[in-house]
């Protein structure tokens, strides 16, 4: 995909996320729980693209991060930050399906989703990816 769609995605993404903020966490656990898993991968994706990791015709799938085992397979080359990216993206995904699926979670479970997410997109923003806000 080319990092162009990425940013328009992840537009779509922070923007859905910062509504449900605005509207109340606790009423959007199951939209908080796919949106930060999509833009987990989303951002994975434009960093190793912009960074030529990746071609842009690779895409990773979001059940790969739940994986340790698959992670290490997947993302099997080397790239600044990685350990922490890749940890953060990991929590990230343990959490989606309780969040999706799951029966109505404490609301703490849900800041700890946004928690992981913002510090990922911190991580992203300082490694480089200037595209997104």
């Amino acid at each position: 995909m080319k990092p162009e769609n990425h940013i328009d995605e992840l537009k779509e993404i922070f923007s859905n996320l910062d509504m449900c903020i605005e509207n109340g966490i606790e009423n959007y656990q199951r939209i908080i729980g796919f949106l930060t898993s999509l833009g987990a991968v989303e951002m994975l994706e434009l960093y190793l693209h912009k960074h030529k990791y990746l071609s842009y015709s690779a895409r990773f799938n979001h059940g790969w991060m739940k994986s340790q085992k698959k992670l290490k397979e997947k993302v099997s080359f080397e790239f600044p930050g990685k350990a922490e990216i890749i940890r953060l993206i990991y929590y990230i995904e343990k959490n989606r399906n309780d969040l999706c699926y799951g029966k109505k979670c404490d609301i703490s479970k849900i800041e700890e989703q946004l928690n992981y997410f913002n510090e990922l997109r911190i991580l992203f923003k300082e490694a480089g990816l200037d595209e997104i806000q």
